[in-house]
């Protein structure tokens, strides 16, 4: 009997699970890989795009939170990480690891840290400083912040301002502070009714299949 009302928690729990967060990340970065691509000379497209890091590394803390097996949670993003890498510099222009990565390697980093699993957590920040990958040490704190504050909004919201603060010191770009309004949405938007759900891996093929479509549209421009 135990079990059966255990799968049921776990049922109703899936069933009221609210996609609008994860929706609203992928509209902002539609948005933003528009504009690096066809409208570069227009900042809004940016600054609507610093939205999406921030949702997705709060997603990812909510995910690793839920998940009942870490291990194939991280290799399910890595591979999709790979897969979409080929896109992501033929559409994008860039040839540092994309963001599939920068998050793959951020849920480690809080994977290892409640294993006390230091040495790893080393690892991963000399794999940051020597591999180019999208975010880098910004998005590995945005993620490590979110998941030790994910019971305190006001000293996440602190913590993520002095993260974008050490972004603006080693990139010399203000631009990164416009993240903080993702941070705020991540934090406070109500997630306690079902309004959009969406099988889980449309979110992981969406990302190479959009790059794809941006690329096949540049070539034809």
């Amino acid at each position: 009997m135990f079990q059966i009302k255990k799968l049921l928690k776990i049922f109703q729990g899936e069933q009221k699970r609210d996609d609008s967060l994860k929706i609203i990340g992928i509209v902002a970065m539609i948005i933003d890989h528009i504009g690096i691509i066809f409208f570069p000379q227009i900042s809004m497209f940016r600054i609507i795009g610093r939205l999406v890091f921030p949702i997705f590394a709060f997603g990812i803390v909510t995910g690793y939170k839920y998940t009942s097996n870490a291990d194939k949670y991280f290799w399910r993003i890595f591979w999709f990480g790979v897969l979409s890498q080929i896109p992501f510099m033929l559409s994008i222009g860039s040839y540092d690891l994309n963001i599939m990565f920068s998050l793959s390697l951020g849920l480690l980093f809080i994977y290892f840290w409640d294993t006390k699993r230091y040495l790893f957590m080393s690892a991963i920040i000399g794999i940051i400083y020597f591999v180019p990958i999208e975010y880098n040490f910004y998005g590995l704190a945005t993620i490590f912040i979110f998941y030790i504050f994910q019971n305190n909004k006001i000293a996440n919201v602190y913590l993520q301002t002095i993260n974008s603060l050490f972004y603006f010191v080693f990139h010399f770009t203000l631009m990164q502070f416009y993240a903080l309004g993702g941070v705020i949405i991540s934090l406070y938007l109500p997630q306690k009714n079902k309004r959009l759900s969406l099988n889980k891996y449309f979110f992981y093929w969406f990302y190479p299949a959009h790059l794809i479509v941006l690329f096949l549209v540049k070539c034809l421009i």
